[in-house]
């Protein structure tokens, strides 16, 4: 159902959460109070920090902010081929793939209206750019949190690894568009009119404190091993840190909070650990490993089987399927963990949206 979509995926995942706790009882998969640790708090506390962050930043202005102060930096139609795409990679990096592309295309139908250019190539562009920025760090996408959480890996030991891979993709891509897509001669049409960033914030108070406590929070999760606290913690206190010093409507960010994929993910969480206690995920596991001869041909068949998964259905689900076949393969050691785990993260962002 969560694949076909005939239900809406959160009462999808907490249907078949609700089928296999009741046949996993009935048959003594596991007792009632191990169901409990399917579900990681921690991961979910984190992601709600995050949504709260996001929605009170989003309310204040700091995206259009930026957005505008970023448009101003060129005047040429052709430079906004280059720039729209960073944008929105600058987006993705910091907030989710949706909202991310929200933001930039509103943006980038606003410029395009008022120079009345076909704003297709631009959105074009920025979509692709959203999923690489869905790469960057740990708080760029739910698979990237997933991952992170299930193995243990850190904010900037995440950003070490994918920060790099990222610009080099980034800038490969760019290459590739300024081949095809931009113009063979500079535009003659030049933007006359410039943004006021300024024109975003509504109030300038709060402007700034929003956007200390997010600088805040970046630095902590940065020195989160060193502070010896959870990623949880620091986002879950930036969010509380924001609403009050904010004085921002807490009812009307919760309302904005997207709820359906916290539930989505407690359920799905629920599904995948009754599979796995099943042995499911482990067959699937030894499947790969007689398939597969080393690390290579391993990371090739994990990024070819999250991208095009994740191309035909959403990327979290996947991942977070995939993930205890990634450890089963681990803890059999006949493979490196590093090239699994990041064949899943770039496979699942990089296919996520490409066939929807």
């Amino acid at each position: 159902m969560i694949f076909t979509e005939v239900l809406p995926r959160s009462l999808a995942a907490l249907l078949g959460a609700l089928l296999i706790v009741i046949f996993g009882l009935l048959y003594g998969v596991f007792s009632y109070e191990e169901i409990f640790t399917a579900i990681s708090m921690k991961m979910l506390i984190f992601i709600m920090g995050l949504f709260i962050v996001v929605e009170i930043l989003d309310d204040v202005g700091l995206f259009r902010f930026i957005g505008f102060s970023l448009i101003n930096l060129t005047s040429d139609p052709r430079g906004y081929m280059m720039l729209f795409p960073m944008m929105t990679l600058f987006f993705a990096a910091i907030i989710d793939n949706i909202p991310a592309m929200l933001i930039a295309g509103s943006l980038i139908m606003a410029v395009c209206k008022e120079l009345k250019i076909d704003p297709a190539d631009y959105i074009i562009a920025a979509a692709i750019f959203t999923n690489i920025g869905g790469i960057t760090l740990l708080i760029s996408s739910i698979p990237n949190i997933l991952v992170g959480f299930a193995f243990d890996i850190g904010f900037m030991e995440f950003a070490n690894i994918a920060i790099p891979l990222a610009l080099i993709l980034a800038a490969v891509t760019l290459i590739l568009f300024s081949t095809y897509l931009l113009p063979k001669k500079r535009s003659v049409v030049h933007v006359t009119m410039r943004y006021d960033p300024w024109s975003a914030v509504k109030d300038k108070r709060v402007f700034n404190l929003s956007v200390i406590i997010f600088v805040a929070m970046i630095t902590l999760l940065i020195f989160q091993e060193k502070l010896g606290v959870g990623m949880e913690f620091i986002t879950f206190g930036a969010s509380i840190a924001l609403l009050v010093l904010t004085r921002e409507s807490i009812n009307e960010i919760f309302k904005r909070v997207d709820w359906p994929t916290l539930l989505f993910l407690a359920g799905f969480l629920i599904i995948v650990s009754g599979l796995d206690r099943v042995g499911l995920f482990k067959l699937v596991a030894t499947k790969l490993t007689s398939i597969c001869v080393d690390d290579a041909s391993l990371t090739a068949a994990f990024i070819g089987l999250s991208g095009i998964a994740s191309g035909f259905v959403d990327n979290i689900p996947i991942t977070a399927a995939l993930i205890p076949v990634a450890r089963s393969i681990i803890d059999q050691g006949r493979f490196s963990s590093a090239p699994l785990l990041w064949s899943l993260i770039f496979g699942a962002n990089l296919g996520g949206t490409s066939l929807r």
